[in-house]
């Protein structure tokens, strides 16, 4: 076929014909093939756009799935290929976009849903310009609620309350400012129904912003809006005189102080029980009956208070009795039982079980 020899190279004869037979295209074929690929890259731009040569446009809305409360917003994105030209026609419901009903979206596909609207799901369309028939869709589910933020016995405790129209688990965030930072427990909300969320654990007299995050079954979040509880407090002299030291450099560790107080005999007293922040400052009281310090308090699973104040006492975080037990009827019912036993003093110390039962020295 071919061989170097030193500074030459020789081809065959077949070589040298096949060579012409493949390279040699008349020069008027060569130019018109020019001009019709020329034309054709003219004619199939659209709008000023251009589709990519073997290639169909392709439209990718994002995120596929969210949620939001009524009257909130919702900012959609689109992501466009296949084509230069990267504009899309945005639809709610098939309605280029949007209305009243169904609620309305921008050109830069910001989604607004009307304001005290029904609960909803709707669809989020975008459709290329350059090829309408190049589409994508997202799923939008709008969820009612109401809220309100009210005051309890307590004045460092506020009680939040979420209904929604759809099945959720309710969180509270809360913090001295939007940031946040803090957060309740969950609690299930029913659909259609009530929940009540105490928020606990803030300092005296001081503005606290709080919203709620309600997640429904299947992952998504909406968020309320947010909401401000202004606290109250003690008055100083019915609070303990606390001081923090930290040795050294050390940092402590997370949580909260619980402290149980044997108030002297001065008017006004000081309250018995107290929970404080690690800097001393307290954020949560319970007046006991007849002013007696607990021996000892402590926090439940179900996020109230049992105290020992010579019964066994559970109260919520707003202070309200929940159940209780007295000497006086645990005798019966260890006498009913069939015990011949007496309990007289409750003693210095009980242990909740994860069963519900207690635990307690006597």
């Amino acid at each position: 076929m071919g061989a170097y020899d030193g500074a030459k190279v020789s081809v065959s004869p077949l070589a040298r014909e096949g060579y012409r037979r493949r390279c040699h295209v008349p020069r008027s074929l060569f130019l018109a093939t020019v001009l019709v690929a020329a034309l054709w890259m003219v004619n199939c731009g659209n709008e000023g756009g251009q589709f990519t040569p073997g290639g169909g446009v392709v439209v990718s809305v994002e995120p596929a799935t969210a949620a939001i409360i009524s009257g909130g917003t919702q900012q959609f994105r689109v992501h466009v290929s296949g084509t230069e030209n990267h504009s899309v026609t945005w639809s709610v419901n098939g309605v280029a976009g949007g209305d009243a009903t169904v609620g309305t979206i921008s050109a830069t596909g910001l989604y607004t849903s009307p304001p005290g609207g029904p609960a909803q799901v709707v669809s989020i369309g975008a459709a290329s310009k350059p090829d309408p028939s190049a589409t994508d869709t997202a799923s939008l589910t709008i969820v009612s609620i109401t809220a309100a933020v009210t005051a309890t016995n307590n004045p460092q405790v506020a009680m939040y309350s979420v209904t929604s129209s759809q099945e959720a688990k309710v969180t509270i965030e809360f913090g001295p400012s939007t940031s946040y930072g803090l957060r309740t427990w969950a609690r299930n909300a029913p659909s259609g129904g009530q929940v009540d969320i105490l928020v606990a654990g803030m300092r005296a007299f001081t503005t606290y912003h709080m919203r709620a995050i309600i997640e429904l079954p299947g992952g998504l979040q909406v968020v309320d809006s947010d909401h401000t509880f202004t606290t109250g407090g003690l008055p100083a002299e019915r609070l303990p005189q606390l001081t923090v030291t930290r040795p050294g450099t050390l940092t402590p560790a997370s949580g909260v102080e619980q402290i149980s107080l044997i108030s002297p005999a001065t008017t006004p007293s000081p309250v018995p029980a107290v929970v404080t922040d690690l800097e001393g400052n307290v954020i949560w009281y319970y007046e006991t009956p007849n002013n007696l310090a607990p021996l000892p308090f402590k926090l439940l699973e179900n996020g109230h208070m049992l105290f020992q104040v010579q019964k066994l006492l559970e109260v919520d975080l707003a202070g309200n009795a929940i159940r209780e037990l007295t000497r006086e009827t645990l005798n019966i019912r260890l006498a009913n039982a069939g015990f011949n036993l007496t309990v007289n003093p409750f003693h210095h110390d009980i242990l909740p079980l994860p069963n519900g039962h207690f635990i307690i020295l006597t």
